[in-house]
């Protein structure tokens, strides 16, 4: 008469359930309750019952910061992003005319005249550029600003910015606003 061996092989046991999947079973469940719980009892924001909301949430918003730097060029004039310059520089390589119109190129803005005098002595130095000292009065406060062009294309003022680049002097490009 055949026997049944399953019992005796360790592979046929059947596997118990570990305590782990218990534990975090109800882990979860009273998790869930406690989330129910509190959603009953605390107050709802925009309740009908006319319950005014706790302190903490009731805090008003700071105001806005005012910054002055960030107002150094008037509404007059707008920058020109350096997206916009390398989609134009890339439309003249394929081809197409250049926009043209009033470039120009701020190098520095300084609260110091003998600092925007001495970025304007340095450039100067180079034959071809013609520097200008700009005056402005923002906020109680004068400011000078150094400034080359005006240039008739983006790809014109973008090659001197290159050249300027190539010097360690940063720029940016603006053009008058409409």
């Amino acid at each position: 008469m055949p026997q049944d061996l399953k019992h005796r092989v360790p592979a046929f046991r059947k596997k118990k359930r570990s305590p782990l999947f218990t534990r975090l079973g109800w882990s979860l469940l009273a998790i869930g309750l406690l989330t129910g719980i509190a959603a009953l009892t605390l107050p709802r924001h925009g309740s009908e019952s006319g319950q005014s909301r706790p302190a903490l949430l009731a805090m008003p918003s700071p105001p806005e910061p005012q910054f002055s730097f960030f107002k150094l060029l008037p509404d007059s004039e707008q920058k020109i992003p350096e997206s916009a310059i390398r989609s134009e520089k890339r439309e003249v390589r394929q081809g197409k005319a250049p926009v043209v119109g009033q470039y120009y190129l701020q190098l520095g803005a300084f609260k110091s005249q003998e600092q925007a005098e001495a970025l304007k002595t340095r450039l100067e130095a180079f034959a071809k550029l013609k520097p200008r000292l700009e005056q402005i009065n923002l906020e109680y406060t004068r400011w000078y600003r150094v400034k080359l062009g005006p240039y008739q294309t983006i790809p014109d003022a973008s090659q001197v910015r290159l050249f300027l680049r190539d010097r360690n002097i940063d720029s940016i490009m603006q053009t008058p606003a409409e």
